[in-house]
């Protein structure tokens, strides 16, 4: 039984455990607190900070296909022997309809939204690469229109997993041989007792007759002595007969039960896992086009290319940069106004020793600190952006 339970919870924690046998999700540490995290390619990653601000990953770019199969054997003749065997197939392919155009917007999307969590983009910076991106967006989707969209062929898998196992075959061989063994010697053994059972009788037979007629000069007593043990003997002898028999009977049943086993167990635990990965058929008519339909695309292609390298974003960087400039002239009004009321509240306390100035002299004197501090930030991102500044007003 204790064979059987362990073969049942092994068993159990392989199938609830399965399903992160074929995934990656791992993670180590790096410098300046950072972590890095290790994902395969059938997982997305999404991650958001206190604000609650969130940044997704695209879709994933693969998918995978999973085939399991587990077999177990067991085999207690004499409390031995247990076998498991498992199979899990998993494979990948690349899967979504991936064209130039929608890897250009999922990518470059993230990426905006990437820079922007880091702290490396500013809300008015992002808001210039969405129009931008647009564009971009627009002029790839207009080619593909045109020129039709290059697309992967699709990737169809299939996943087959057999598992086969039973009992050890050796083990339960060696057990049979040992059994047979120990059977030649209780045979033996039986025979043994069943001569000395004979021999015995033999015994009680002449001392019997030598009681009935006792030879000349016995002693009745010492005859009948003689007699009385010759009996009990014989029946030690018998229930050793019994006992050897019952013994042979045992072990012969013992032979049957692991005769059954091995050939159960002859099929060795074995494991197979069949993949196949193909790709769907190509789409499209597979027509061509003549020439005069090729110069006609191409020049509509390249109009729109030069329109969008031509595009003159001084409009958009100036809406930017004049949109930064008024907010953090806003910040260092704010700032400055702040300081003005903390400084009147730290003057309205001076000289007070109560703890309630106290308490409110120290909350002036931290607002001071701290507004300050963000007017310093302020007049630095004033002074960077007053060329553009002054350079956009111009336009």
């Amino acid at each position: 039984m204790k064979i059987l339970g362990t073969l049942v919870a092994f068993t159990l924690s392989l199938l609830t455990g399965c399903a992160n046998l074929n995934t990656i999700n791992r993670s180590h540490s790096l410098g300046d607190q950072g972590i890095a995290i290790h994902l395969d390619a059938s997982q997305r990653l999404a991650y958001s900070d206190k604000a609650g601000r969130m940044c997704t990953e695209p879709t994933p770019d693969a998918l995978q296909s999973y085939a399991s199969a587990l077999g177990a054997g067991l085999s207690i003749p004499s409390q031995g022997s247990a076998s498991l065997s498992n199979a899990l197939a998993a494979n990948s392919a690349s899967i979504g309809l991936h064209t130039q155009s929608i890897t250009l917007m999922r990518d470059g999307l993230y990426r905006i939204c990437e820079g922007h969590y880091n702290g490396s983009l500013t809300q008015f910076d992002v808001a210039q690469l969405m129009q931008r991106s647009q564009d971009l967006t627009l002029a790839a989707l207009a080619i593909e229109q045109l020129t039709g969209a290059v697309v992967a062929r699709q990737a169809i898998l299939t996943n087959g997993a057999q598992a086969d196992a039973a009992a050890d075959a050796v083990n339960t061989a060696a057990l049979l041989d040992q059994a047979r063994k120990d059977l030649a010697e209780k045979q033996a053994r039986l025979k043994a007792a069943e001569e000395d059972e004979k021999n015995q009788k033999a015994a009680v037979v002449a001392a019997d007759a030598a009681v009935k007629t006792p030879p000349s000069g016995a002693d009745p007593k010492e005859l009948q002595d003689t007699k009385d043990k010759a009996d009990a003997k014989l029946k030690v002898d018998q229930q050793a007969v019994v006992d050897a028999q019952a013994a042979v009977k045992e072990q012969k049943e013992s032979i049957v039960l692991l005769q059954t086993s091995l050939a159960s167990a002859r099929t060795n635990a074995k494991t197979v896992i069949e993949s196949a990965g193909r790709f769907a058929p190509a789409g499209g008519n597979g027509q061509t086009i003549n020439k005069d339909t090729a110069k006609v695309i191409a020049t509509a292609t390249e109009n729109i290319v030069a329109g969008i390298l031509k595009k003159d974003h001084r409009v958009d960087a100036c809406i930017s940069i004049v949109s930064q400039y008024a907010y953090a002239a806003s910040e260092n009004l704010k700032s400055e106004e702040k300081i003005e009321k903390a400084t009147i509240d730290m003057k309205n306390v001076e000289g007070k020793s109560d703890k309630d100035s106290k308490d409110k002299a120290n909350i002036a004197s931290a607002g001071v600190s701290a507004a300050r501090e963000k007017q310093r930030v302020a007049s630095v991102v004033v002074r960077d952006l007053q060329p553009g500044y002054d350079a956009c007003l111009m336009i």
